[in-house]
Parts: C-alpha cells; structure tokens; sequence
C-alpha cells in the first residue's frame, strides 16, 4: 500500500497556518505525548533571542559536525522548501522519510481538533516532526532555534544540555511586550534551573533581567559580550576575519563564512558555547581545529548571502530595526557604486525605521509585497510613501519578481541590487533567480 505522497504531506502540515500562532506548551506536550515524547532521547543546545539566533544555530551545528558529531538542527523560518526547519548531519529531512512522519501525525492533529484544546498550529507539528527526526536518527546533539519569544514558545519543552540567548531588540511586541526589559523576560523563559547560559547583551535592563532569572534557577551564567575582546576585524566578498581574546581562548586569524560585522559577535558567542561545552564533559571534544572549520563552512542563506556579481546581488532577511541597522552597517565594506534596494515588509514591522536605517545608503528603491501571508504584508504603495522623503527614485511593484526584475535592470555591472525586508519574498527571489542564473 502506497503512503502518502511528498507534496501531499508538505500541503497538510502548509494547511494549519490558518490556525495561527497559538503560545503555550499546553498542545505541543500533549502532542509529544502521544508520540512517545521524543525530545526527551536526545540531547540539545535551545537557542533564543531576537537577531542571530539562526545564525548562531548554523555555526554551532557546522563546528560540531566538524567535531565529528552527528547533528540536528531546527530552525524557522525557512526559505524555500520546508524540509529546511528539519536537518541531520546538514542534510534536510528525505521527502520520503517526512511523509511517513505526516501520516503518523495526522490521525493525532485530528483527535486534537475535536477536542477542547483544538488543533496543534503549524509551527508546533513542525516542531513535533523535528523532534521526532531527530530521536529516531539518535542525534548526539541538536540545535534547536526558538520561534517566538521562548517562555511560551513550543520549543522550550526540551531540557537542554546548554541555553543561548543572542542579542535582544524590540520585535514582536504584540506578544513579548513593548520595553526590553519585557522582551528579555520571554526569552530569559527558556532558562532551565542548573542549564549553564550563555548571552550575549550590552543592554543594562537585558542583562539585569536575565542575571536575575539565571541566578534564581541556580544557573552557571556567562553575558559574552562582557568577557570577548574582539580586534583585528576585516571583510572581504568570501568572508571575514577576526582576532578574539577571552578566559581560555587566545586565538588569532579567525575565519567566518558569514558576512558582516554582527556575525563576528555571533561566532564569539557560537564559540564561547563551544568552550562551555567543552568543560561539560558532555563525552565529546571540541578543539580549536573544529571550531575554526566549522565557522569557515558555516552557510545561513540569506542573511547577508551574495549570489551574483554585475551587478552584484545580496540577499539579507533582516526584517526589524536593529536587523536593518546592522545590514546598513555591513554593506558598507562592500564594492559598489549605486545600491539598489528591493524591499518588502509584514504590516505589524516598524518599516519607516527600517527604511529610514537603510536610506543613507540607497540610490533606488523598489517596494514590493511578499508573497507569503499578502493578507499581513504592508502594501508597496505604504512603504514608498514612507520612505519618499529619504529616497528620490522609489518604485512600487504589487509582483516580488517584477519588482525585483526591475531593479536588476536599472543596475550597471557595478552597482548593488540588495534585497531585504522580510524572509517571506528572499526565498521566492532566491529561488528564481538561481533557476534562471543555472539555465544561462
């Protein structure tokens, strides 16, 4: 008897979006339990915060596999195909092997949704199919990145051997709260009692609020930011180098395959996780050879991803204020003459920040809708209006690819076409654009 068919199995699990977000762990451990509670065989690193988490995910997976480890990472969003939130040993889930895995699920969502709870959302099963991945494909360690926030968020039923928790930013504030200290508050949630911490915060209301909650659950607790420097920093097209100095690592020439200046703070922290790690004794080792192949190699496609040159073509999924801060800052160091900005946003985004951040450096703008949740996206003609006084040559476009195509065209061979915003038209662009490039 034939099961369920691969695209068949990813349009259910693409069925529950309509279900929304749902925080809580009340459905996710019910539904665990009943798949024989998975996230507890085997062991994991939770990853929260607001910018980085998921870069941070892609280092620490790619040095421990260069560790010799077997591997699992769970991260969201995805780009293209969802089978991205779901890998071991850096291999996206088989098609085959996730449609076994939805067929299993189905008859359990169903008895969900006649219940009083109601039906598991998308990101919860998601995460239910990650976890089960990763228990039958007996990971040594999985990296798990949180979804929203942390305290309510489905991922923090795991017990994890080490919490992270990258830098913290207003985002999402209709569900975490509108200060820092708020924000702070849900992600310091994924905090376990005796799980050694590490983050990464400058932020005095950050740090006091974590600290405290880390002291409380009697929590080993190291804020990088305090105890790296950080010197001889360069960036080329290929990467970034960077010297780093802190208790017990003394190391000079280190290479990042990530571009731009926050992801040298996310490889110190990706790093001084692997040190904390490493006095666990957790049956594993991770030497400094590991830790600089695995920073090398690490790929987190787009976030800061050059696909093409003439013109040259970023991609970049920085999708709030600080995010689009940090990209105005890394671009910088690029070779270009004219930059021309692709740009689209969710509705809720504090977009007129973002464009404003974005502005010094852009000669063109093109506003476009993405194409993912076009219910929740600002229109195209809000956010030319937003940034028409920053920016003199402003298109709006309703279609991603004609916006985006049209950019391509107005750029000379030396010019920058960048596109950002939001993760919802990188991956339909991204994807467009390679089949077209591999067809010529």
């Amino acid at each position: 008897m034939r099961g369920l068919d691969p695209k068949a199995a990813t349009d259910y699990i693409l069925s529950l979006k309509p279900f929304g977000v749902k925080l809580g762990l009340g459905n996710i451990t019910h539904l665990l339990n009943r798949m024989g509670d998975p996230h507890h065989d085997f062991p994991s690193i939770h990853v929260a915060g607001t910018n980085g988490k998921g870069s941070v995910c892609a280092m620490l997976e790619s040095t421990l596999r260069a560790a010799g480890l077997r591997t699992g990472m769970n991260t969201s969003p995805h780009l293209v195909d969802l089978r991205e939130r779901i890998q071991v040993g850096g291999e996206l889930i088989p098609e085959d092997t996730l449609a076994t895995y939805v067929e299993e699920i189905i008859p359990l969502v169903e008895e969900m949704s006649y219940s009083q709870m109601g039906p598991p959302t998308y990101f919860e099963v998601t995460t239910a199919l990650a976890f089960k991945h990763f228990a039958r494909e007996q990971v040594d360690m999985a990296i798990v990145e949180v979804g929203l926030g942390g305290r309510l968020d489905a991922t923090n039923v795991l017990l994890p051997k080490l919490s992270i928790i990258t830098s913290i930013s207003k985002d999402h504030t209709q569900h975490l709260g509108d200060t820092l200290a708020e924000i702070a508050g849900e992600k310091a949630g994924i905090i376990k009692p005796g799980v050694p911490l590490i983050y990464w915060s400058q932020e005095s209301e950050v740090k006091a609020v974590i600290e405290a909650r880390a002291n409380e659950l009697g929590c080993w607790c190291e804020n990088a930011a305090e105890k790296v420097r950080i010197s001889n920093q360069s960036m080329d097209k290929g990467g970034q180098s960077f010297d780093m100095q802190a208790e017990g690592m003394h190391w000079s020439g280190i290479r990042v395959g990530l571009l731009g200046p926050h992801q040298i703070k996310n490889a110190a922290l990706a790093l001084r996780a692997c040190h904390r790690l490493d006095q666990e004794d957790l049956g594993f080792r991770i030497t400094q050879v590991h830790a600089r192949k695995g920073l090398e190699s690490a790929r987190w496609p787009g976030r800061l991803e050059i696909l093409g040159d003439d013109p040259l073509l970023v991609l970049d999924s920085a999708h709030n204020v600080a995010g689009a801060q940090a990209l105005a800052e890394a671009i910088r160091v690029l070779p270009y003459n004219k930059l021309h900005l692709v740009f689209g946003a969710m509705g809720n985004k504090d977009y007129p920040r973002m464009l404003a951040a974005l502005a010094p450096v852009t000669d063109s703008l093109t506003t476009i809708r993405s194409p993912e949740k076009k219910e929740r996206a600002a229109d195209p003609k809000e956010l030319a209006s937003a940034a028409s006084g920053l920016i003199k040559d402003i298109l709006a476009s309703e279609d991603p690819l004609d916006g985006f195509k049209a950019a391509l065209e107005k750029a000379k061979p030396e010019d920058m076409v960048l596109v950002a915003g939001s993760m919802f038209h990188l991956g339909p662009i991204r994807e467009w654009y390679l089949a077209n490039e591999l067809r010529k």
